[in-house]
């Protein structure tokens, strides 16, 4: 009975056990006892609005929860929706971070408010910790050494709140991993005022390999734009194979130079540049291949 309960959600008993020993217990009691368990539990959470598969990931993250009752994840679901957070807000964030319905109702408030206190928005709060749950689990502590390492880089407390309500993940790097990423972009050849700029106006950047990110500025040198991402950095967000495709066929097919019309041209969406051309991105991408024409021969050069 229990085995079909659990293999209805994905899950199985060998799995549940291995990932949480204090779980045995659960399955020493009379098998209808803990099917009801269980049951009753389950049907909780699909009422709420979670799918079959959505709690299978919960349960296979933290099957210690499986031993938690529905009133207690009902009391911490009422509480952030009171702090502000809607059904599906909660469902997201509970998915991705299952461990958010161990925290007490007492730390779920506590680290809204004071995130409150630093000057965040209820709003920007709420956004925060929908697309990065794991601001929940951070210390008041965490946050202030990140902070304080941010401000002695160089960025204003008013900056370091307006990069972290856009990219919040950046409470996750390590001190190291920022450093090394400005010092990084330094070595391409911009001021670190520069840096700070660009970074502050995309904070993706800290979280974009050095190998992707590299590719794509060097790309932009060659063709003139190096300036150009100081104030608009956000283009680092498209592909360097479209952005070389589409100059590839503004310069040639089009006859084309490289003025501001072009430039936004460059990082128009796919769909409006389709419109204006003609051509779709397939068809951009296989007709000027940034892989064959230069990816390719620049690995060429690296093995000789």
């Amino acid at each position: 009975m229990v085995n079909s309960l659990l293999s209805e959600y994905g899950l199985a008993e060998k799995d549940i056990k291995k990932r949480d020993k204090l779980l045995s217990g659960f399955f020493e009691l009379r098998d209808e006892t803990f099917y009801k368990y269980v049951s009753r539990l389950f049907s909780f959470l699909e009422s709420v609005g979670y799918s079959k598969k959505q709690i299978s990931q919960i349960a296979k993250k933290s099957p210690q929860l499986i031993g938690f009752s529905s009133n207690l994840l009902d009391l911490k679901i009422k509480k952030m929706q009171e702090l502000g957070f809607s059904k599906e807000q909660i469902i997201k964030m509970t998915v991705s971070l299952p461990q958010i319905y161990s925290y007490s109702v007492e730390r779920l408030e506590e680290r809204f408010q004071y995130l409150k206190s630093l000057g965040y928005t209820k709003a920007q709060i709420i956004k925060m910790a929908s697309l990065f749950p794991s601001m929940f689990s951070y210390s008041i502590d965490n946050i202030n050494d990140k902070i304080a390492f941010l401000l002695s880089i160089g960025y204003t407390k008013e900056q370091i709140l307006q990069m972290t309500s856009l990219i919040s993940g950046i409470y996750g790097h390590s001190d190291d991993n920022i450093m090394n990423k400005i010092n990084f972009l330094i070595s391409l050849g911009y001021t670190k005022e520069e840096v700070l700029k660009m970074t502050l106006l995309y904070p993706g950047i800290f979280s974009t390999s050095v190998d992707v990110t590299k590719e794509k500025i060097e790309f932009l040198k060659e063709i003139g734009l190096k300036e150009f991402l100081v104030e608009k950095p956000k283009n680092l967000m498209q592909s360097v194979d479209l952005t070389y495709a589409r100059f590839k066929y503004l310069m040639l097919d089009k006859s084309r130079i490289l003025d501001k019309t072009t430039i936004d041209y460059l990082f128009t969406s796919a769909k409006a540049f389709e419109k204006m051309f003609g051509i779709s991105k397939e068809e951009l991408l296989e007709r000027y291949s940034y892989d064959l024409d230069v990816r390719s021969k620049n690995k060429g050069k690296l093995l000789k």
